[in-house]
C-alpha cells in the first residue's frame, strides 16, 4: 500500500510554516500565475495567456508568469511581453536550501494575486508556492485524481481561498467502448478562467508565434525543406526511426530536403541518422539530408520549424510550436493522455494539421503501459501508426 505523503514531507511541510512566519508587505499587487512542467506545456500556456489578463481584468504588465527551467529557453523567444521567472521545480521538491531561498524571495513580493489552471501539478510545488507567497487571493484548478498526490492535495485544499471543480472522466469511452479524448488543455484552461471571470471566455484562433530577427542555420533560405522531429520527452513515445526514414525516402524523391531534428536525449541514435545522410542524401541531385540531432539550441531549431514547408513530429514541445507558427504539420500521437495535450479542439485546429493515432482499449495509461511486448523500445499505440498512413497525410496536406 502506498503511504499518503512522500518521505520528505516533514522537510516540506517544515519549509512552508518556517516561510509563513515571514511577513509579507502589506500593499500587495499584481497577479502571479504559476506554470511549470516542459515547453509543450509553456506554448499551451502562451495560447491563452492574454485570457488570463482578460479573465482577471489586469493588464499584461501586472502579470509574473512562475515558471519551469524545463521550459526557460522559450521565454526571451514567445514571452518577450510578460515578466517570467524561472525556477527549477524539481530542485525546489528535493533541496531544502534552495526552497528556502527561492520561497523566501516568492514571499517578499507582495503579490495581491496567485493562479494556477494546472489539471496536471506537483502540490508540494504549486500549492506550497501559492500559500507562501502570501497572496489574498489564491486560485487553483481542481486537480486530477492522482493516488501519488492526493492526499498532498487535501492537506493544502483548505489553504486556498478558491478551488474551482473542473471535474472529467479520467478514462472517457463511447458507447462502443472505444477510447474518447480527455478535455483538451485550452478547452479546460478557458473553462477554468471563465469560472474564475463568472462570463465566458473564449478563443477564437490559436495566436501565431513568431521569431524574432535571427539568421536561419544548417537549411538555406528558400529550399524546400521537411523537418522531421524524432525527439520526445520520453524515449518509448519516440515513433520507430525506420517509419522516419522510409517517410524521409518518399520525400527526398518527391524533392525535398530533409532535416532531422532531436535534442540530447537522441544523441544515443544520432549515429544511425548520420549514416542514413551519408548514403540517402547523395542518392539524388539537388536535395539534402541535414543532421540537426543535438546541433542547435532551441531558438534555431525554432527558426528551422518556422520556415519548413512541412514538419512531421512526435507529439512534442516542437510538434505544438509548428502548429502555434502554422506550418503544414503532421503529428504521430500515443494514448497516454490521449486528448489532454493532442489533438487541438476542432473548433482552434488548423486546416493543414494532421493528427494520427492507433487507437487501442488500453488508452488513458498515463504511459504506465502494460501492453509493452518484451523487448520493446515503443509503445505499441504509437509503433502503430504507420508510415503509409503519414505519407497520406503528408500528400492530402502538401500535395507532390
Amino acid at each position: 500500500m502506498r503511504h499518503p505523503f512522500p518521505r520528505r514531507w516533514p522537510m516540506l511541510k517544515l519549509t512552508d510554516v518556517l516561510i509563513a512566519r515571514l511577513p509579507s508587505p502589506k500593499k500587495k499587487k499584481g497577479v502571479l500565475i504559476l506554470r511549470m512542467f516542459g515547453i509543450g506545456d509553456a506554448l499551451l500556456f502562451r495560447a491563452v495567456l492574454e485570457k488570463y489578463v482578460e479573465a482577471l481584468n489586469v493588464s499584461l504588465a501586472d502579470v509574473t508568469v512562475l515558471g519551469s527551467t524545463a521550459w526557460g529557453s522559450t521565454a526571451e523567444l514567445f514571452f518577450r511581453d510578460v515578466k517570467v521567472e524561472l525556477i527549477d521545480e524539481r530542485r525546489f521538491a528535493r533541496n531544502f536550501f534552495y526552497r528556502l531561498k527561492i520561497m523566501r524571495n516568492l514571499r517578499r513580493r507582495g503579490f495581491k494575486t496567485a493562479i494556477c489552471g494546472m489539471r496536471l501539478r506537483y502540490p508540494h510545488v504549486i500549492e506550497s508556492l501559492m500559500l507562501v507567497s502570501g497572496a489574498d487571493t489564491r486560485i487553483v484548478a481542481q486537480a486530477r485524481p492522482n493516488e501519488k498526490f492526493d492526499a498532498m492535495f487535501a492537506h493544502y485544499a483548505p489553504m486556498m481561498t478558491k478551488i474551482i471543480p473542473l471535474p472529467e472522466s479520467e478514462k472517457p469511452r463511447g458507447k462502443d467502448g472505444k477510447p474518447l479524448p480527455l478535455m483538451h488543455e485550452i478547452t479546460h484552461q478557458l473553462a477554468f478562467l471563465s469560472a474564475v471571470a463568472g462570463r465566458p471566455i473564449k478563443l477564437n484562433a490559436l495566436p501565431k508565434l513568431t521569431m524574432p530577427h535571427g539568421s536561419l542555420r544548417l537549411a538555406r533560405v528558400g529550399e524546400r525543406y521537411a523537418v522531421l522531429n524524432i525527439g520526445a520527452s520520453h524515449a518509448p513515445r519516440r515513433w520507430p526511426l525506420p517509419s522516419f526514414f522510409e517517410v524521409a525516402r518518399h520525400l527526398l524523391v518527391q524533392g525535398w530536403s530533409v532535416v532531422f531534428l532531436g535534442g540530447p536525449a537522441e544523441q544515443e541514435i544520432k549515429s544511425q541518422i548520420t549514416n542514413f545522410a551519408m548514403h540517402e542524401g547523395k542518392a539524388l541531385p539537388g536535395v539534402r539530408v541535414i543532421d540537426a540531432i543535438n546541433e542547435v539550441d532551441l531558438a534555431a531549431a525554432a527558426r528551422l520549424v518556422e520556415s519548413a514547408a512541412l514538419v512531421i513530429s512526435n507529439d512534442s514541445g516542437l510538434g505544438h510550436l509548428a502548429i502555434m507558427m502554422q506550418r503544414p504539420s503532421v503529428m504521430i500521437l500515443g494514448g497516454g493522455h490521449f486528448g489532454t495535450f493532442m489533438p487541438y479542439p476542432p473548433d482552434l485546429a488548423p486546416a493543414n494539421l494532421r493528427v494520427l493515432y492507433h487507437a487501442m482499449p488500453c488508452y488513458h495509461c498515463n504511459w504506465n503501459c502494460t501492453m509493452m511486448p518484451e523487448g520493446g523500445v515503443t509503445f505499441p499505440c504509437v509503433a502503430g501508426v504507420t508510415a503509409a498512413q503519414v505519407w497520406q497525410a503528408v500528400t492530402e496536406i502538401e500535395p507532390p
